[in-house]
């Protein structure tokens, strides 16, 4: 099935409410004509009853006296065929008088109008129970009593039912039109309402982004919702660039990372295959490999770390003592700090305990004890020191070295992937701080530089503590 588009949605739900509206409307007017209709016919019989009642008298004999010709009722059906009249005595249900082609209907007793079905025709009936005024003079009739008379009066209805029925099928071309100009004016509303998106919509279905790498050339939008979609979409786009950007210069500085021990391994393993060696070439070129594969292992790891922690979710957070898990993480550097003459120790006996994670914060001062080291000086007794404090609720912990420093330039780009310290020193991949970064930021925390001069750089981490 065909997707609809959502001008097509919001055109069939309008047609739709306007649908109903013209069955309401039709409706609407059916009732008030037909009201009116009754209306008009209650009060056509209310005037007859007034006007026949008044042809009738009492007389002195306890009768009644018509002031009727005898061609009246012949008469009043030819003068009024869709009218009829009746007078009954309602005591004994004799009829008296009626007008010609009459119905039988009776007396009801009461003067409400109603319907009433006599053979095929339905009439709108009053029936009015009154007492005729005695014909005679003054003292001779005030003992006698008048005796009472039902008149019913009625009105075939099929004539007013015509009128209204040809009222309703008049009034259906005239709804029909308003119904079609209001549908021609919501779908010129519609259309202008969705063009913003319509134009958008195309413009993104012609974007290529794997190919140009540019953001369509996107239409003005005219609606403020158009445009904040638009702005959302720019600012989306700036941020898939960027990342883009950064994944191709992260594997092209990986592959150039990688190149050198595996260029290294292979020009060692030419140079021993070229002609016969002797043990101790062997072993020397072996040597040679096993260093730069050992650096190749050491980047592949990296490499692992930083594509894990950056697509890693929250992870999940402990209560973790300080002084107990960088007792232990200097316990695994001492043998790394001997090789390199540095003398890494703990300077702060305090107990404090952090929100973190455990594997997050090996990755975070695992690199940044191995950089302290790495760069510190060589063939002298130097020191790597440790601490932390308590600052508000942030841990403070601090990694000093008494190294170079960091070069000025570079300051700003420091926890970017691939930059070192100091590029004359091959052993590092650049990779450590830009590790850290990351993984502080999943901690909530914070990292920076916090001192570098020619005598030594401290790192400076800040984590969630435990209160």
């Amino acid at each position: 099935m065909k997707k609809l588009t959502l001008t097509t949605k919001i055109l069939i739900v309008s047609i739709f409410i306007l649908i109903v509206f013209f069955l309401a409307s039709f409706g609407i007017l059916f009732r008030a004509l037909s009201a009116q209709s009754v209306r008009q016919m209650d009060q056509l019989l209310k005037n007859e009853s007034s006007i026949l009642s008044a042809l009738v008298n009492s007389t002195t004999s306890g009768g009644f006296e018509f002031e009727i010709q005898s061609k009246f009722p012949a008469q009043y059906h030819q003068r009024n065929p869709n009218s009829f009249f009746r007078f009954i005595n309602p005591e004994t249900a004799a009829l008296l008088k009626q007008s010609e082609a009459a119905p039988d209907i009776q007396c009801a007793g009461d003067s409400a109008n109603k319907d009433v079905l006599a053979g095929d025709h339905t009439y709108r009936i009053e029936t009015f129970v009154f007492t005729p005024e005695l014909d005679g003079e003054g003292a001779s009739i005030k003992h006698l009593a008048s005796q009472p008379i039902c008149l019913v009066v009625g009105l075939d209805r099929e004539p007013y039912w015509r009128v209204v029925m040809e009222t309703l099928w008049s009034s259906i071309p005239i709804l029909i039109s308003i119904v079609v100009v209001l549908v021609t004016v919501l779908l010129v509303l519609i259309q202008g309402l969705t063009s913003d998106l319509t134009a958008l919509t195309g413009s993104l279905k012609t974007a290529n982004f794997g190919a140009t790498h540019s953001f369509p050339s996107l239409p003005k939008a005219r609606t403020e919702e158009v445009r904040a979609i638009v702005e959302v979409l720019e600012e989306l786009h700036q941020q898939a660039s960027a990342v883009y950007r950064e994944m191709w210069l992260f594997m092209g500085r990986a592959a150039h990372q990688i190149k050198t021990p595996v260029t290294a391994m292979q020009a060692t393993l030419d140079v021993l295959l070229r002609r016969e060696r002797t043990k101790e070439e062997l072993l020397m070129g072996l040597e040679d490999v096993q260093s730069a594969a050992g650096l190749l292992n050491g980047l592949t790891r990296k490499l692992i770390s930083s594509s894990r922690i950056s697509y890693q979710e929250t992870p999940p957070i402990e209560t973790i003592s300080l002084r107990e898990f960088l007792g232990e993480l200097v316990d695994l550097f001492k043998s790394i700090a001997a090789e390199h003459e540095v003398k890494l120790n703990l300077a702060t006996e305090v107990e404090l305990s952090v929100l973190g994670n455990r594997a997050l914060m090996s990755d975070i001062f695992g690199n940044l004890i191995e950089n302290a080291l790495i760069y510190s000086p060589e063939h002298e007794k130097s020191n790597v020191t440790l601490s932390w404090k308590a600052e508000g609720k942030s841990a403070i912990i601090e990694i000093g070295d008494e190294g170079p420093g960091f070069p000025e330039e570079i300051k700003s780009n420091l926890f970017k992937p691939f930059f070192r310290g100091d590029e004359r020193r091959a052993v590092g991949s650049g990779l450590g701080l830009s590790i850290a970064k990351k993984s502080v930021d999943l901690l909530g925390g914070e990292i920076e530089l916090a001192a570098s001069t020619s005598q030594g750089s401290t790192m400076r981490v800040l984590l969630p503590l435990v209160i």
